[in-house]
């Protein structure tokens, strides 16, 4: 149906990787999905594909974005835009004929192809002899059937299999000498190799209970601070105890770990109602605080008066720990992180302090 609609294949399965036009299906270039209309993923074709086979996902070619796992992707590119395609002839081709409702609706299928649904992991979906499309059997050892395979990792196949550090879990910490609080923090950490962070360790300004919760977003928080809807919401506890002031409060593990790829930035918000304690420093915002060397560096960040309140300042340097698991399943480095291991900023600030508010806890 989608040939009908001038939908093409994927660039390297026509060998048309140099067409200036968009209609094709698009395949990731590490070889961890591909779209609908996409072929299987091969290394020898002009689009050079890192891996062979990818599985398929159930969307046309775009130029937004898609999720799994908690990881985003995109979902093509101004390159591979089927879905700009079947836009731009929608409604040419809907007037090639009247439309006709048959009485009563019909029956949802005839023949099997009517079920298919374009991802080979779920079964193979077949029509009635009452017209009802009956779903079949996930294919084994296939990304998308909701087992977590032998050949599968929580990075080839993050639909499927949840990550999990175990034994070899490391920790990452900034400091808990405390100070000052509020109501939230931003911070901004680099992967130096890929990885998952699992968990958190904060350091709660009460012994009170309330809500915790934190927020991820790729990349440095400046320009989405105080934009909820540009941030993911990755954990929730409504009646957590804080330890209080000098005490380490653990959360509980992610339900689904954020996936840091080697040289990306990923930023995190963490508010409790309670408050959260941080540290005012004498450096900069941006600055590096803490590292654990060639795996993870923790940024100073900012404080602010409430959930994606407006009243924020800088810098701050959230107190607590962070977990997380390298991605190969390798054991992390041993020792203590580096604290201050430098003064000069990675880069400027992404926005520039707001300043502290007369009267309010900074």
């Amino acid at each position: 149906m989608a040939h009908n609609l001038g939908c093409l294949h994927d660039r390297g399965t026509q060998n048309a990787c140099s067409s200036a036009n968009s209609n094709y299906g698009y395949r990731d270039p590490q070889g961890r999905f591909r779209s609908i209309n996409a072929y299987s993923c091969k290394t020898d074709q002009c689009d050079n594909i890192s891996k062979a086979s990818c599985p398929r996902r159930k969307f046309f070619s775009n130029t937004g974005t898609w999720t799994e796992g908690n990881v985003e992707y995109p979902a093509g590119n101004d390159k591979a835009n089927n879905a700009k395609q079947i836009s731009d002839v929608l409604s040419t081709v809907s007037g090639y004929y009247a439309t006709v409702v048959p009485e009563g609706g019909g029956p949802e299928c005839t023949a099997d192809s009517d079920c298919d649904d374009g991802d080979d992991c779920n079964g193979l979906e077949t029509c009635d002899a009452d017209g009802v499309c009956q779903a079949g059997p996930p294919a084994e050892s296939c990304c998308g059937n909701g087992q977590c395979d032998a050949d599968e990792t929580a990075l080839t196949c993050p639909s499927d299999c949840v990550f999990d550090c175990g034994d070899s879990c490391s920790n990452l910490e900034s400091t808990f000498a405390g100070g000052n609080g509020a109501g939230g923090n931003y911070f901004t950490v680099e992967a130096h190799k890929d990885l998952f962070v699992t968990s958190f360790t904060i350091h709660a300004t009460t012994t009170g209970t309330g809500a915790v919760r934190v927020y991820h977003a790729a990349g440095d928080y400046g320009n989405v601070m105080t934009s909820r809807d540009k941030w993911t919401l990755i954990y929730e506890d409504e009646s957590l105890a804080g330890k209080g002031n000098g005490n380490e409060t653990p959360l509980g593990k992610l339900s689904a770990p954020v996936f840091a790829e080697a040289g990306t930035r990923h930023s995190f918000y963490v508010y409790a109602s309670n408050g959260v304690r941080y540290t005012t420093s004498g450096a900069s915002e941006g600055d590096v605080f803490s590292e654990n060397e060639g795996e993870m560096t923790f940024y100073q960040g900012r404080g602010s008066g409430g959930e994606f309140s407006a009243s924020t300042w800088a810098p701050r340097v959230w107190n607590g720990r962070i977990e997380y698991g390298l991605a190969d399943g390798s054991t992390p480095a041993t020792g203590s992180p580096t604290k201050f291991p430098t003064n000069q900023p990675t880069r400027p600030p992404t926005r520039p302090p707001t300043g502290d508010p007369t009267g309010q806890v900074s």
